[in-house]
């Protein structure tokens, strides 16, 4: 019996000690005294607030862009100017709740394509038109625009399994 509340009250206390954890982790001031960020649910990484998210995004696209099509320094600064102006109005759409509509989405497309032909030479506008449809990968997608294989697939072939 004496195992058993033992038992039962460690239980407890352990519980008590996780529980704590967690509620102190979102508010709790890191050891240079500011605020620990938020974090997303389920992935645990921190949450960027929108401008972040808006540099990151620019800055990524731009490095993209300027790698893809060859563009030089100045025009790699105007191109980020570009990406950086797409990317609020992208995310003013987002807070109006108007991203959903896509002749709103395709106007702020056209006002950064329209400034990418002002930056851009002929030809280099010529190539991003014609590659243009084609999403530019995320941060950590796969860049080299292979489709992953589908494992479910049945048209896909497969190698014999070696016994």
């Amino acid at each position: 019996m004496k195992k058993l509340v033992a038992t039962g009250a460690l239980m407890a206390f352990t519980t008590m000690f996780a529980m704590a954890q967690d509620a102190q982790k979102g508010a709790a001031p890191n050891a240079q005294g500011s605020q620990a960020k938020q974090t997303t649910p389920n992935s645990g990484r921190p949450q960027m607030s929108p401008a972040e998210r808006q540099k990151m995004m620019a800055e990524h696209q731009t490095k993209y862009i300027v790698s893809r099509f060859k563009l030089d320094e100045k025009q790699s600064k105007k191109i980020m100017e570009a990406n950086t102006n797409f990317m609020k109005g992208m995310d003013e759409l987002r807070a109006s709740g108007k991203m959903a509509d896509i002749k709103e989405r395709e106007k702020v497309e056209a006002v950064r394509d329209a400034e990418y032909k002002k930056i851009m030479s002929e030809d280099q506008y010529k190539q991003y038109e014609a590659t243009k449809r084609r999403p530019i990968p995320g941060p950590g997608q796969n860049a080299g625009g292979g489709k992953p294989m589908n494992a479910m697939d049945p048209a896909v072939p497969r190698p014999e399994p070696k016994h």
